[in-house]
């Protein structure tokens, strides 16, 4: 059998996810548009978050053209400390083929229905069944031409999704200010000892979270008593 067609113009869509580690995101971010302005790019979306250390981390998603997509990404790296790097391409020649091959089927169908229906040979219900397999035709090429619509945006211009995070001084601010102390105590008084752990914690001007005493029997108990207190109140 022969072989099959060489095919020079090859649809191929490449993608980037890039993890980079900034100073200042306020600074990182025009950086980043103006890098890829001057790649004649343009940033196609970028939300940010602030965590509760105070540190913001974003998403920004960078459409670049195919042919400076390295050196874009390379430009990018310099701006802080990359953390993690994956490109991947994937070949759409074969389906964008098909897609076009099936547009032209389409459009040649339509042409021959609209021949019978200038024509207008047979009768009306043979005409009116044509005009609806018409209609339906039409709608199959629209869907058809978003498809390679769809595919000619992703390979005309490459994705880069950008994770940017700001340098992490510390640990979470909830996890720096944060102790617990677990503290049992044995007393003869459970009542009086009880009632003396709450004052305890609301003296400090800490709040009571939870508290509960069960009792054994009349001359056993247990009383459980939670509170947040500040930390320089400890």
């Amino acid at each position: 059998s022969p072989p099959p067609p060489v095919v020079h113009d090859r649809k191929i869509i490449r993608n980037a996810d890039l993890h980079l580690e900034v100073e200042a995101y306020d600074k990182a971010y025009p950086a980043i548009v103006e890098i890829t302005r001057a790649k004649r790019g343009f940033v196609a979306g970028a939300s940010t978050t602030r965590l509760a250390n105070g540190k913001i981390k974003a998403t920004i998603t960078l459409r670049i053209p195919p042919e400076r997509f390295e050196e874009t990404i390379a430009e990018l790296a310099k701006l802080g400390t990359e953390r993690h790097r994956n490109l991947s391409s994937a070949d759409v020649t074969k389906q964008y083929t098909d897609l076009e091959a099936r547009l032209k089927s389409k459009e040649t169908l339509v042409e021959r229905l609209k021949k019978v229906l200038l024509e207008g040979k047979g009768t009306v219900k043979e005409l009116m069944e044509v005009e609806v397999q018409m209609g339906a035709t039409i709608e199959q090429i629209e869907v058809i031409k978003g498809e390679l619509k769809y595919y000619n945006d992703l390979v005309g211009m490459s994705t880069i999704t950008l994770q940017v995070f700001e340098k992490d001084l510390g640990l979470p601010f909830e996890y720096v200010q944060t102790l617990q102390s677990v503290i049992t105590v044995r007393a003869f008084d459970v009542d009086a000892r009880y009632a003396q752990a709450q004052q305890v914690i609301l003296a400090a001007g800490g709040q009571v979270v939870q508290s509960q005493l069960s009792r054994s029997n009349e001359e056993q108990a247990c009383g459980l008593v939670r509170g947040k207190v500040d930390t320089a109140a400890l």
